[in-house]
């Protein structure tokens, strides 16, 4: 299997519960540092979030990076805090602009973004897990996410909500296909919302799981932020066949889900078909997920695919080698990248 390494995570079934809640008890900021202390009350288990607006509007993941304690974690109920200290000298909760919130999601029915640390190979830190951060917004993710570092050595995931969605899945009839008898487009519907991947799984995070020293990827590309290519089902789920995917959950300990199933408490599994189509298309209905339908050679076509994809082939502007370092073309809608070309 040469194919990009995509990773999905599906989540369990929401349950008509009341939802969990955190409420803020104290705020407090130290007039030395500016460190602001955030305690709040967590009546039970539950993802949680914190947002600074002022006039309304978010401050933005820059200014809300330096935070720690009980924050964008999975955490248990009770009396909890953390604290957070403002990028600018300026934002201070005090002068009466800003509005401090703490958000509580249930654990079935998380913020869109989660961004799993795949060097914090820890247990645990006393009642949160470190290791899997959950963000409201792609804007509130730190750093932002094409820092070099989810790239390398975090993974972020998007999560896409499909739970009882039909959509058309295959080819349209409007584009090429190098299978088109067992292309045929049929209706789909999807049993549940998950998670994956916005990136292509680049060499750096399959050894940081792994536990294989830089440039220990097959591929003949070693650079950190290419895609691990040369990727087969006993590398990547401990089997040797395709037979067992995706009926069956179960994956080998030391195969590279099995390691990172261990270190982020998720079941991530390669997406099926089905999930894989409907993520990069969309919500798309052309062969290209910016609307242009492929249907043959033309420098239209190459100009168009050159947007968001590498590819090979005579007169394509974006020719070059493969495969290329991930996230250097536009995303689709769901903020997904290279889900076309670069293999």
């Amino acid at each position: 299997m040469d194919k990009i390494l995509t990773l999905a995570a599906v989540l369990g079934p929401v349950l008509a519960f009341a939802s969990p809640t955190a409420t803020i008890t104290t705020v407090t900021t130290d007039p030395a540092t500016g460190t602001v202390t955030v305690e709040y009350a967590l009546d039970e288990k539950a993802i949680v979030t914190f947002d600074v607006l002022q006039g309304g509007q978010s401050i933005g993941g820059k200014e809300l990076r330096n935070a720690w304690g009980d924050v964008n974690l999975r955490v248990v109920a009770g009396e909890r805090s953390f604290r957070w200290k403002p990028e600018a000298a300026s934002t201070v909760l005090d002068g009466g602009n800003f509005e401090l919130k703490v958000r509580a999601w249930d654990l079935d029915s998380p913020p869109d973004y989660m961004v799993v640390d795949l060097v914090n190979n820890i247990d645990s830190l006393g009642d949160c897990d470190p290791r899997v951060r959950f963000y409201e917004s792609k804007d509130s993710i730190p750093y932002g996410i094409q820092h070099a570092l989810y790239k390398t050595s975090k993974m972020v995931l998007r999560r896409i909500p499909a739970k009882g969605i039909k959509f058309m899945m295959g080819n349209n009839g409007k584009e090429l296909s190098w299978w088109p008898s067992i292309e045929k487009q049929h209706q789909v519907t999807m049993s549940a919302d998950y998670f994956i991947a916005i990136y292509p799984t680049t060499n750096r995070q399959y050894e940081w799981v792994m536990g294989l020293s830089q440039g220990g990827t097959p591929s003949a590309h070693k650079e950190q932020d290419r895609p691990a290519v040369y990727m087969t089902f006993a590398k990547v789920r401990g089997t040797t066949t395709e037979a067992d995917w995706p009926t069956s959950p179960d994956v080998g300990p030391t195969s590279f889900m099995g390691k990172l199933r261990a270190a982020a408490g998720y079941a991530f599994d390669l997406p099926t078909e089905a999930q894989w189509e409907y993520a990069a298309r969309s919500g798309c209905g052309a062969s290209l997920y910016t609307g242009f339908n492929v249907t043959g050679d033309s420098a239209a076509a190459r100009t168009e695919m050159d947007k968001i994809a590498w590819f090979g082939g005579t007169g394509n502007p974006g020719n070059a080698t493969m495969p290329m370092p991930v996230g250097l073309k536009l995303p689709n809608d769901w903020g997904l990248y290279d889900m076309l070309g670069n293999i």
